[in-house]
């Protein structure tokens, strides 16, 4: 009996024992690496575990020009140290177009930009870099109320730099976007995303040339955007479309306002940025060719780049407004083809009762025959997900000059995406032209029953647009479904199989006849020569072969 119960109590020792050494094993034993296990001591500037270079680990890595997300310096690291004229950072330009510029190594100091460079000869002028960032107006157009002066921006040597810095800049690490501009139109949906924002990541993203269809970039989101001139609140709009586009195209960005600006500057400590894209819009109004469009935007479409170089934003925005983003990294389209108008119903421009019923009606006749999918409605009438959703599926949006054209930006591209743009007849804008071209989706201007294709050697006057009341611009419905169906079709279909567009009896000025003379309309104006309008009794312009965007 004792032998038992010696033996019972050995037994429970033993397990005892063995269950607080395996215990005691897990708790010590090193958990096995997984891949990138390493990315949190690098991101933290220290070398890998299983470095054997010798290197200390009290010695973090330096990454040259752009860190890579997630890279966080030390506390001690935080600022730019130089003892003598040679070691000073000098500042350099990866990008510029006239009011638009990356910089690398852009110092700010109490307020003012400074260049710091050994050869100033080949910086470009100030006045093509920044302003005063003070409010625009059409009066003072020529004039040199806005005109940079030594607060604003400085082209200096090391050796000046040395005596205004003296050896010492906090650094701004990552990517800063800097706008000068005032919050005169940054409070406008179209003036914050379609120029601003547009501009901004065309002349960012040509450092990526090789962007794929997907978005994927391996350009680093930007750490910060900057209004130096623009108080708290002051860059938001109605629609509550900017805050949302910011922060879903960027969600870990942090904004500094006006309020902070001035923080900085009181601080009396120079300033060094990693990477700093800076624009203003009254600098890029002295663009050499900004008069032919007045987008400042447009200016930045000439640098490099592929066509899709606005995809990292359009595919963040369409997942966000709910479309599915496959295994292939591409957001999912529609089965069929989708026609959307945007009504303008008692607010603002709008068609005349009667030709916007009859627009309806022959786009619901596309419906019928086709079985294609058409949306006649008021965007406002959804909700922000639900429009930018409806916009992403969209093949050919249909509207009349206005805000809510600012949508296109979310339409992806295809070889029928196409935009068709309602004006007064005589009165144009390019407003929603350049972002559209831009974007690689085709754009039409429309003119009761005539119309012109963007690119064409059409190129009307721009005007300026008709007052915000008026309620009675005209347009040839039929006309206009005509083409929705030509732009749709051609790019698949052969245009000598086409049959020609029907001739609309109302619009007709005589009795029918083989060739029909021109309207009085178009006989008096003298701006637009007929041969490039489009008019119900002209054959189509043959629509080529478009590359298709999302390859």
């Amino acid at each position: 009996m004792a032998i038992r119960i010696r033996r019972s109590r050995f037994l429970l020792f033993a397990l005892i024992t063995a269950f607080i050494f395996i215990v005691n094993r897990n708790r010590t034993k090193p958990t096995p690496k997984q891949p990138g296990s390493n990315l949190d001591r690098r991101f933290l500037g220290y070398p890998d575990e299983d470095d054997d270079s010798g290197a200390s680990s009290e010695q973090p890595f330096t990454y040259p020009g752009i860190m890579p997300p997630g890279s966080f310096p030390r506390v001690v690291d935080q600022r730019t140290r130089w003892q003598r004229e040679g070691d000073v950072p000098r500042t350099t330009l990866a990008r510029h177009v006239t009011g638009w510029t990356v910089f690398e190594g852009l110092y700010a100091y109490n307020g003012t930009f400074y260049i710091v460079t050994d050869q100033p000869h080949v910086v470009p002028p100030i006045r093509e870099m920044i302003s005063t960032g003070g409010p625009w107006s059409i009066e003072m157009e020529g004039q040199a109320i806005l005109e940079p002066t030594d607060e604003d921006m400085q082209i200096i040597s090391p050796e000046m730099a040395m005596e205004i810095f003296g050896g010492v800049a906090n650094r701004m690490p990552g990517v800063s976007f800097i706008s000068n501009d005032p919050p005169q139109f940054m409070n406008q949906y179209y003036h914050f995303c379609a120029e601003f924002l547009l501009g901004m990541w065309r002349i960012y993203s040509s450092l990526d040339t090789r962007i794929p269809p997907s978005g994927d970039t391996w350009l680093p989101p930007p750490s910060r955007l900057i209004f130096p001139h623009i108080g708290v609140g002051e860059w938001r709009d109605r629609a509550r479309m900017n805050h949302v586009v910011l922060r879903t195209s960027f969600p870990s960005i942090s904004i500094e306002h006006k309020q902070d600006w001035e923080d900085r500057a009181k601080a009396n400590t120079a300033m060094i940025f990693d990477i700093a894209v800076l624009t203003e819009r009254t600098a890029a109004m002295r663009g050499e060719n900004f008069g032919a469009h007045q987008r400042v935007a447009a200016l930045t479409d000439q640098l490099p780049g592929n066509a899709h170089w606005w995809a990292p934003i359009r595919t963040s925005m369409l997942e966000w407004a709910g479309l599915e983003r496959r295994h292939s990294g591409l957001i999912e389209k529609a089965e069929k083809p989708v026609i959307t108008y945007i009504i303008r119903r008692g607010i603002g421009r709008a068609l005349n009762n009667l030709d916007h019923r009859k627009l309806v009606q022959s786009l619901k006749e596309l419906e019928e025959t086709y079985g294609w999918e058409v949306n006649s409605l008021a965007l406002d009438s959804l909700k922000n997900p639900e429009a930018v959703k409806l916009i992403g599926r969209t093949t050919i949006l249909i509207g009349v000059h206005g805000k809510a054209l600012t949508s296109l930006l979310w339409m992806q591209p295809s070889p029928s995406a196409t935009v068709i743009e309602i004006f007064m007849p005589n009165v144009f804008s390019a407003e929603y032209q350049v972002p559209a071209q831009m974007l690689g989706i085709e754009h039409y201007g429309f003119w009761d029953n005539r119309y012109w294709r963007s690119n064409s050697e059409f190129k009307p006057l721009l005007q300026d647009q008709e007052d915000e009341d008026v309620v009675d611009i005209p347009v040839d419905g039929p006309t206009l479904a005509t083409l929705c169906v030509e732009r749709i079709m051609s790019p698949y279909t052969l245009s000598s199989d086409m049959s020609p567009p029907k001739e609309n009896e109302e619009s007709q000025t005589g009795e029918a006849e083989a060739e029909a003379a021109p309207s009085d309309q178009e006989s008096e104006d003298e701006s637009a020569p007929q041969e490039d309008l489009v008019a119900p009794q002209e054959a189509f312009e043959p629509i080529g072969q478009v590359e298709d965007q999302d390859g």
